[in-house]
């Protein structure tokens, strides 16, 4: 399964993707908060291939790459050469350009 299908809805209005890969953890769509990143997009006037820009190592930096990829946004993390391999590796997966050698962003 690619990426691409995992950041797809079903027809319930889930990640069906992603759900696969979740195991028994409960996911719960957060209406409110997708209407206010719709909302944020429509104020800010982004457009598909906009650039967002986060400085962080860990779960904002993957959450930013996610929510990008959703709305057809480019991400680009600045992280430590530090950060773990596998937070690199997600961010990528999800299609964030990351740079590394930010030593002034904390963790």
């Amino acid at each position: 399964m690619g990426v691409s299908s995992c950041l797809q809805e079903d027809a319930g209005g889930g990640l069906g993707g992603l759900l696969e890969g979740v195991g028994r953890t409960p996911l719960l769509r957060l209406r409110r908060l997708s209407e206010e990143l719709g909302y944020a997009v429509e104020r800010y006037g982004f457009k598909q291939g906009d650039c967002v820009v986060e400085c962080s190592s860990g779960n904002i930096a993957i959450s930013v790459a996610f929510v990008a990829a959703r709305l057809g946004l480019r991400a680009v993390i600045a992280a430590p050469e530090e950060t773990s391999h596998a937070k690199l590796g997600l961010m990528k997966l999800l299609g964030a350009e990351v740079i590394l050698g930010c030593s002034w962003v904390t963790r």
